[in-house]
């Protein structure tokens, strides 16, 4: 099958003979669809040299274990899985669910890595309550308008989004109530101090700039931050509002995301289709990706959607 593989030191190549694998007990082999890059993917690519990149993906079930209940040949899915890019990928049942007959799969593939950080983020780690002000640090990118989505799907009373000029009226569009441009304005000139109950900073570094405008116990929780982030986090120093956190991806919170997206009537924002799996394809989508200049999300057809 055609894939790209992690070199070496990072990067990609390109490879038109890599083995389809045969599941195992557990596992279903899908025919990927579509997938979705990330940025975790070129982060931790120098670690993984000769692994296919990619870990979000929407197919259709190729193959059962014999341990499998509940998944059959020709299930339309979508799953959290290393390999996703490439033309097929072995994923693990407790990280699968069906895909609806309303979703497509282009709208699916972003919904493991962005959709589930934003979920465990507000709801886990943030302990978001319907009626809670929300804010959204990144609010333009994958986490972040997945953030603004699923905070107005879980009652937010108010979300507020952070983004530069270009992106305010997408931010909008996506559900936000008010919007900061940092490019011209400060988090506290636009709401002013003792405002928010959670803080979803999808980029990281934000607790200083936000923090007077957080209630008394009031959650900040980033997807990114060094390592005296991590030590607060981890021993709960500063009161046990500062949160760091790494998304974890059982099926169970894909089929809720897909509930909550169904009752507000969102749709992942998809920024780029890229419609031909080639490696100069994926390459223009990890370039996009690393130039933090991406507006929601990126996806690549791998796949037709009927074999």
């Amino acid at each position: 099958m055609k894939a790209a593989v992690n070199k070496l030191g990072g990067g990609r190549k390109w490879s038109s003979s890599v083995r389809i694998p045969e599941p195992g007990p557990k596992q279903v082999l899908v025919r990927v669809v579509t997938a979705s890059p990330n940025p975790i993917d070129y982060k931790i690519s120098p670690m993984r040299p000769g692994v296919v990149a990619g870990q979000d993906a929407a197919g259709v079930v190729e193959k059962v274990g014999k341990e499998v209940r509940g998944l059959e040949v020709g299930d339309r899915v979508v799953s959290h899985a290393a390999g996703c890019m490439a033309e097929f990928v072995l994923c693990n049942v407790g990280c699968v669910a069906k895909l609806p007959e309303n979703w497509t799969f282009e709208q699916a593939a972003p919904l493991p890595t962005a959709y589930l950080s934003a979920l465990q983020g507000l709801r886990d780690h943030g302990k978001m309550k319907e009626g809670d002000k929300v804010l959204v640090v990144g609010a333009s990118g994958a986490c972040g308008t997945a953030g603004v989505q699923l905070a107005k799907a879980l009652g937010a009373s108010e979300v507020v989004g952070v983004c530069s000029s270009r992106n305010v009226e997408l931010v909008k569009e996506l559900g936000a109530d008010r919007v900061v441009d940092y490019t011209s304005e400060t988090i506290l000139e636009v709401v002013g101090d003792d405002f928010f109950d959670v803080v979803f900073d999808s980029v990281g570094g934000y607790v200083a700039k936000v923090r007077p405008t957080m209630k008394k116990g009031a959650m900040y929780v980033a997807l990114n931050g060094g390592a005296v982030s991590w030590i607060k986090s981890l021993t709960g120093l500063g009161g046990g509002t500062e949160k760091l956190m790494m998304a974890r991806f059982p099926s169970r919170d894909i089929r809720t995301v897909i509930e909550l997206l169904d009752k507000t009537g969102a749709r992942p924002h998809i920024g780029h289709l890229f419609k031909e799996f080639n490696f100069e394809e994926v390459e223009r989508a990890y370039g996009m990706l690393k130039s933090h200049r991406t507006r929601g999300n990126l996806v690549l057809r791998i796949n037709a959607a009927e074999s």
